[in-house]
């Protein structure tokens, strides 16, 4: 009995002792060391919230980030869409063929006379061959063998590469190609199906690698003797707007539009007009697209 209130008076000595006890364990630490640790929690506090913040605005920047990628890429494939024209159908083909076939086999007969006597005086001029022959892509990228009056020289530098078209074109060709006389061969390309007498005008083979999808659609149809870009500006626009009207016949292709692109390019005959780019004897190369 005495040991069991031994025990319990030793029991309320300790009990009375940790009472008196700091929080921390020890009745001993200064106040000012209190306020130290005071301090240090406040400023990690601060670090931490500033840490915190920081995130969240490089998470912000990251957003507007992605939203601009959203917008270049939306950019980017609106540069990239472009009008899609349809292939005329069986029966206007069957019709601008049927015209192509009688126009050119009338026009060869009614002309045989002038190659008869015009041929050998090109051939005087040019000291030679009077016929250019030069591979052209047609419909759908065919290739085939254009034939045309030469209106230039073969003249080559001292290095054996040919000279600027201004060097080479003589007084005699720029009055045929004034008057367009170099184009009458093509009637033979338009009778045995290769052209057209109105459609695209058939360009460099080499130019195939360099078109865009819109423009490659100029080949929907065959090429032609002259088109719409011949009487909208000739050689006196630029590419982009050549292509432009390539394209924009092949929507409007019909027999009626085919006449009055024939009348139009007679008119443009006679006044001569849009014959060379400014500043070019002839046409500039086409170098590819800008964008």
């Amino acid at each position: 009995m005495q040991e069991e209130m031994q025990t319990e008076n030793q029991l309320s000595e300790q009990e009375s002792s940790l009472a008196n006890e700091s929080p921390l364990g020890d009745s001993n630490i200064d106040n000012s060391d209190l306020q130290e640790d005071k301090e240090q929690d406040h400023n990690i506090g601060l670090e931490r919230l500033q840490e915190k913040k920081e995130n969240t605005d490089a998470l912000d920047n990251q957003d507007y980030n992605f939203s601009d990628n959203i917008v270049v890429s939306d950019v980017v494939e609106k540069k990239t869409e472009y009008k899609i024209v349809k292939k005329p159908n069986w029966f206007k083909r069957l019709v601008k063929r049927t015209f192509d076939i009688c126009s050119s086999l009338f026009a060869i007969i009614l002309l045989l006379p002038f190659f008869l006597l015009f041929t050998p005086i090109v051939a005087i001029a040019m000291k030679g061959n009077p016929f250019f022959v030069q591979k052209r892509p047609g419909k759908n990228e065919k290739i085939f063998s254009m034939i045309k009056y030469r209106t230039m020289t073969n003249a080559k530098d001292k290095e054996g590469n040919l000279l600027s078209d201004s060097d080479r074109l003589t007084k005699f060709g720029k009055i045929m190609r004034a008057l367009s006389l170099d184009e009458l061969p093509e009637l033979f390309n338009i009778l045995i199906g290769n052209m057209s007498v109105v459609g695209p005008r058939p360009l460099l083979v080499k130019y195939l690698e360099r078109y865009n999808d819109f423009q490659r659609q100029r080949h929907l149809v065959r090429p032609g003797l002259t088109g719409l870009a011949q009487v909208s500006g000739r050689n006196a626009i630029s590419w982009e707007e050549k292509f432009e009207k390539d394209i924009e016949y092949i929507e409007k292709m019909s027999f009626w539009f085919d006449l009055k692109v024939i009348f139009m390019t007679i008119k443009k005959v006679l006044v001569r007009d849009g014959i060379s780019q400014e500043g070019e004897a002839t046409m500039e190369y086409f170098t590819g697209n800008k964008d």
